[in-house]
């Protein structure tokens, strides 16, 4: 047996010294007690005499003893007492716990999680009780859950809460992170990996990790699911989505499945598709609808992994502008404004006008006073034939060209050109955007042209995402579900990434790397007995306090000593 905390001569005379000052009390408290007597008239000389020469002496020996146990006690649970040798080496461990999106694939009545739980607690126990330990959570970030620990309680705490995540594994940067984490200790402990060893495509192991031990677990392999559900607007139908839903076969055998999609509620497609291994099956259809709804897609059969089997999509509605038109040729211009599913035209005649419309306006032919209150598009025709804008406020363009005529009607650049000023005077209600669900992980967004001049990156509620343009793509991390909107030149598309990030495949651990778990003979018996001593030392001090401390300080009645009378003869 050895002391954590004390040496042995360090406890001695920290026991010594409590021990005799709690004696020394006792015999001055106790060595006199107080009497009240009704007089002393009667209390004989010698008796004060005889009192005064008794030599001290406890009164309470139970009291002293119960007090000096429970002092003793606490001293030793202070010190941790052990069994074993005082001069094992204390080592730093690292344990890299699988918290990847595969690791909620079930396996039977229980999933890969629950398996690793239980070998990362299995790890745990045959570990030399000095050991410091610290877990560390790995999917696409490695994430510590705590320092380096002794107290196995707070480990096992932890690994109870840790849960599959929604991101494949890096497994580079997990190692990355252990060997860190051990630098900055000193140590040459291990890095113990617990999980399934599924990583993506474009991880390799990173240079030899020393002292490296790897424990993996059962897990199922074969999975489809859904990997991408896009929307945008029509390019050939107006006021239309074009669909794209991805799904890939991840497994190694072929499959066949059945794609269903609905929109809320409504059945909106469907489709049976035979998989090849590790093929990436497209499906394209229009979804008819200006009102905003859910999309929903899903796969079945279902399998082992029923996190990618089904997704949705808030898709919104079609915005669309409302749009006076003061014209006496209404004839002549609805088809140009009907052409744009965007537009909600009202023609009134030009004897109608009034300044104080909130909407924006349409003026054909004519320049009212006084002018219009909102934004306006003026067509006054001219011998320049081009668009003269102003910013305003109010925005005020001025085609110099007559679009109604039957020439200009027909030519592609009118129609273009007329579009091009009523994003300017609204950009909002013509600005291109599309929606997807994707999965998350590391996003790879292609720019068009290579470049752009004003992108952002930004969460639902406006705050800033962190990206990197390399090579004409656009990349940024999104680590949990979450909603990203992307932004580039004016086009907008919403991410939602609650699809899980899947692996592609296996990891093949390193020749050098320690396989399985450590032989039962690693751990040392090593009891911590503090707790209980602590335990018994309070309970000491309290058996004392109650038996005793009710009748401490108060005083003593007594009657007099009866002297004794003679009768005068």
């Amino acid at each position: 047996m050895f002391f954590l905390n004390l040496a042995l001569g360090q406890l001695l005379m920290l026991a010594g010294a409590a021990s005799a000052i709690t004696v020394a009390l006792y015999l001055l408290d106790r060595s006199r007690r107080r009497q009240i007597v009704s007089t002393l008239r009667f209390f004989p000389r010698e008796a004060v005499t005889q009192d005064k020469a008794r030599r001290r002496h406890i009164q309470q020996p139970i009291s002293l003893l119960l007090q000096l146990a429970g002092i003793l006690l606490l001293l030793l649970a202070v010190a941790q007492p052990r069994f074993g040798s005082p001069f094992q080496k204390t080592n730093y461990e690292v344990l890299l716990l699988d918290t990847s999106s595969w690791m909620g694939a079930r396996d039977g009545d229980h999933t890969v999680m629950d398996t690793a739980r239980a070998r990362a607690n299995e790890w745990l126990a045959r570990l030399p009780a000095a050991d410091r330990v610290m877990l560390l959570r790995a999917d696409g970030l490695a994430t510590p859950a705590t320092a380096f620990e002794v107290d196995r309680q707070n480990i096992r705490r932890a690994i109870a809460a840790s849960q599959a995540g929604s991101t494949a594994l890096d497994i580079n940067g997990a190692m990355a992170a252990a060997r860190q984490a051990l630098t900055h200790r000193g140590s040459s402990g291990e890095i113990v990996y617990i999980g399934a060893a599924r990583i993506r495509a474009d991880q390799g192991m990173a240079p030899q990790v020393p002292n490296l031990r790897v424990i993996t677990v059962p897990s199922p392999t074969e999975n489809a699911g859904l990997k991408r559900i896009s929307v945008k607007p029509s390019t050939t139908e107006p006021g239309a989505w074009d669909v794209l839903v991805s799904v890939r076969n991840y497994g190694s055998r072929r499959r066949a499945v059945a794609v269903a999609m609905g929109f809320d509620g409504a059945p909106a497609g469907g489709e049976r598709i035979t998989l090849e291994p590790g093929a990436d099956h497209d499906l394209q259809f229009p979804l008819r609808t200006r009102q905003a709804g859910v999309l929903e897609a899903r796969i079945s059969p279902g399998d082992a992994f029923p996190a990618d089997d089904q997704a949705e999509l808030a898709v919104p509605a079609v915005p669309q502008l409302p749009v006076i038109v003061y014209t006496d040729r209404a004839a002549t211009l609805r088809p140009l404004l009907a052409a744009n599913p965007r537009l909600k035209s009202e023609f009134r005649t030009r004897a109608q006008y009034r300044p104080d419309d909130r909407a924006p306006v349409i003026l054909d032919h004519f320049r009212p006073t006084p002018l219009p209150q909102s934004n306006a598009i003026f067509i006054l025709p001219g011998a320049a034939n081009d668009v003269v804008m102003s910013a305003g406020p109010p925005k005020t363009a001025i085609l110099r060209f007559d679009p109604g005529l039957p020439g200009a009607r027909f030519e592609l650049s009118t129609p273009l050109q007329f579009a091009k000023v009523l994003r300017w005077i609204e950009p909002e209600t013509f600005r291109d955007s599309g929606h997807s669900v994707e999965a998350t992980g590391n996003v790879t967004v292609p720019i068009d042209g290579g470049g752009g001049d004003n992108i952002s990156v930004r969460h639902e509620n406006g705050a800033a995402v962190p990206f990197a343009i390399e090579n004409g793509t656009l990349r940024f991390f999104a680590g949990s579900p979450e909603t990203v909107v992307v932004s580039i030149d004016g086009r907008e598309t919403g991410y939602q990434f609650t699809l899980p990030e899947m692996w592609d495949t296996v990891w093949n651990p390193p020749a050098t790397a320690i396989r399985g778990l450590p032989p039962q003979h690693y751990a040392a018996d090593q009891r911590e007995l503090w707790p209980w001593l602590a335990l018994l030392g309070a309970a000491c001090l309290i058996a004392e306090w109650l038996l005793f401390a009710q009748n401490r300080g108060k005083p003593i009645r007594a009657m007099p000593q009866r002297a004794e009378l003679r009768r005068a003869s």
